[in-house]
This record gives C-alpha cells, structure tokens and sequence, in this order.
C-alpha cells in the first residue's frame, strides 16, 4: 500500500507499486495516474516537462523525463532502463 498522499488510493498506482502493472506509452496512457507521476516529476525538477507539463498524457516528454529520473535518481545503467513507470 501506498503512503504517498498523492498517490494512495489510486488503484492504477497502487498497482505499478506492487509490481502488478505498468504505466507507458501504451498502457494507462492517459488519466489522473499519469497527471499524479507527471506532477511529482515537476516537482523534483521544474524543468522535466517543458511542452506539456502535467497534461495526464504519458507521451515521448514524460517518458524522457521518467528515463532521467531512473538514470540520475535510482541510478539504474542505461542499458537497462525501460521508459516505463
């Protein structure tokens, strides 16, 4: 279960924290799940989504900015990182 107040309670996020699903281009593309990991990209880097910003689209800007964070925050090898959430 979630604790983040942001994300607690949303069953598509509780999902991808339990390993169940995915959120990418082309799965849960679209809603207030995206919208949720789009503002809390914002908001460790203002900068992350600067043509769409949270739109509640998971399109090519926030899979560049989920591939930042894996690679600078988690430090997870490029070769490996999947631009998925």
């Amino acid at each position: 279960m979630l604790t983040s107040q942001l994300f607690a309670g949303d069953p598509i996020l509780e999902a991808v924290a339990a390993d169940q699903d995915r959120i990418s281009r082309t799965q849960h593309r679209t809603g207030e799940h995206v919208r949720k990991i789009q503002q809390v990209l914002l908001l460790r880097n203002p900068n992350a989504l600067p043509q769409f910003g949270a739109d509640g689209d998971y399109g090519d800007e926030t899979a560049a900015a989920v591939v930042e964070f894996k690679q600078n925050e988690l430090q997870v090898p490029a070769n490996e990182i999947i631009d998925d959430v």
